[in-house]
């Protein structure tokens, strides 16, 4: 049986944080952007969404452009996550966009290599992993994370890739696709500002300053926008566990 407070076509992330915000799920053919400084749990996050999307038997394709599969494979298994098994079984395909670039040959984890972040090899080689699998109205897509594209290209390249990606991939194919984006830089404002204008849902991540400031290690998290479902604004606090994630309550006054 489905879950009846789903809408048509929608999915959950399996993360209870974001499905308080998200009540009836996020539509299938959505592309999602993941942002917030550096060290504030971008990557966290989405490493449970993944855990949630193999667990119920769902493709998931990685594009990892900040780290090697190896430190992915360690970080998933970090969650409770066997990745090496997912991978054996081809239901977590891992594209090497990181350690391939530089001539570096990543070892048995690797279902496909990127040696060049040119826009149109990028895209033919993600439409090519999803069509080598079947991959359409399930699964997920993670590009962790959009900020190597930008020190490589111009911004407007870097636009048109995207936009390639959601009509080729969200929108026709139907897979979920989530991007992150570090905004530590200055230098990334302004495309934050313009991907959060183009993309269909956003999600924002940082710490929660006052409660930092105290030494509580306290972040937050905000749905900014999803198209055709309803959201529970407003920024959620927590905290990170052993065993995930746990909403807390922070005295007012605090930002």
């Amino acid at each position: 049986m489905g879950d009846e407070s789903l809408c048509p076509l929608c999915t959950r992330f399996g993360v209870l944080l974001l499905d308080k915000l998200l009540p009836k799920g996020v539509p299938r053919n959505s592309f999602g952007l993941v942002e917030g400084e550096g060290g504030t749990g971008k990557s966290y996050l989405i490493h449970l969404i993944v855990k949630s999307f193999l667990e119920r038997g769902e493709e998931v394709v990685y594009l990892t452009l900040d780290d090697d599969p190896e430190s992915l494979v360690d970080a998933l298994k970090s969650h409770g996550v066997d990745a090496e098994e997912y991978i054996k079984n081809e239901k977590l395909l891992i594209i090497d966009g990181c350690a391939a670039r530089y001539g570096v040959v990543s070892g048995k984890y690797t279902y496909e290599r990127l040696t060049s972040l040119e826009p149109e090899k990028v895209a033919k080689t993600l439409e090519s992993v999803l069509d080598s699998k079947d991959i359409e109205n399930r699964g997920l897509l993670i590009i962790d994370s959009v900020n190597p594209f930008f020190i490589a290209y111009e911004p407007t390249m870097i636009y048109d890739l995207l936009c390639r990606l959601r009509a080729s991939i969200s929108k026709r194919r139907k897979v979920l696709t989530l991007a992150t984006l570090h905004t530590t830089s200055g230098i990334f404002e302004e495309p934050a500002q313009i991907l959060e204008f183009m993309l269909d849902l956003v999600v924002l991540i940082g710490y929660h300053v006052r409660a930092l400031e105290a030494g509580a290690p306290v972040r937050r998290l905000l749905v900014k926008k999803a198209k055709g479902v309803p959201v529970s604004y407003g920024w959620v606090s927590y905290m990170i566990t052993d065993t995930g994630p746990i909403e807390v309550k922070v005295k007012e006054g605090g930002q």
